[in-house]
């Protein structure tokens, strides 16, 4: 097995260095991440120009076609020049859209995701804290055709208060003794009728502004998405 990059990865890697050296220095970064939003919109519509948001995804919908690894060579220069940005919420909320969506929900999102316009959200962190499936107790009551509402708590939601749209993890019936995995769905909000979604925040917190903020939700009825089924989060929650 051939692990070397190939020349298009090399090239990737080597423009993504050389641009966060660029446009994220390391003085430029402590700026930017005590400001309100946490991350410089000018920089992220470059980036959106040059098809970082596109890897993952097919043509049709204005993407690369790349893989994976490579959003992972975009992440580690990040991580190595230190580029604030929701670029991995995004990321992860695009592929799985673009895995397990509809036909009509890949082409609403992913061409947003694609040209830098939309900014995704992943809300997953209860108040339990825990990561398997038994742990999440969020609400979604089915209502009407396409409503549902959806009533709880998320806590420490990287990038909620920037996010056009948030991915939820919810639950649509009562864990059973026999599988805590059933009813585990995830939605996106996509119309709220006398709902709300509040940021709240925690000053006390000395993290950046963009993790120092708690998304308390309450929305109903909400009209939401409810795009893959619970063969997923068994997938994620198995991951190590």
């Amino acid at each position: 097995m051939n692990l070397d990059f190939d020349e298009t990865q090399l090239m990737l890697r080597t423009q993504a260095r050389d641009f966060i050296s660029e446009k994220s220095p390391t003085i430029l970064v402590k700026e930017v991440v005590l400001t309100e939003q946490g991350y410089s919109p000018e920089v992220w519509r470059e980036m959106a120009d040059l098809g970082w948001m596109s890897i993952p995804f097919a043509e049709e919908y204005g993407g690369a076609e790349m893989t994976f690894f490579e959003v992972l060579l975009i992440l580690e220069e990040m991580g190595r020049g230190s580029l604030p940005g929701p670029y991995l919420s995004t990321m992860l909320c695009g592929m799985v859209i673009s895995k397990f969506g509809s036909q009509v929900q890949k082409e609403r999102y992913l061409p947003e995701i694609v040209s830098g316009e939309k900014i995704f959200a992943l809300a997953m962190t209860e108040p339990s804290a825990g990561l398997k499936p038994g742990d999440f107790k969020f609400k979604a009551t089915k209502g009407l055709g396409p409503k549902y509402a959806l009533t709880g708590t998320k806590l420490f939601c990287p990038d909620a208060h920037i996010a056009d749209y948030f991915l939820v993890i919810a639950r649509t019936s009562p864990a059973t003794t026999d599988d805590n995995t059933v009813g585990i769905s995830l939605f996106i909000p996509t119309s709220i009728e006398n709902g709300t979604i509040r940021l709240i925040v925690i000053s006390q917190l000395w993290v950046k502004p963009s993790f120092r903020r708690v998304i308390w939700v309450h929305l109903l009825p909400c009209i939401c998405v409810k795009i893959i089924c619970p063969s997923f989060v068994i997938l994620f929650f198995n991951c190590t």
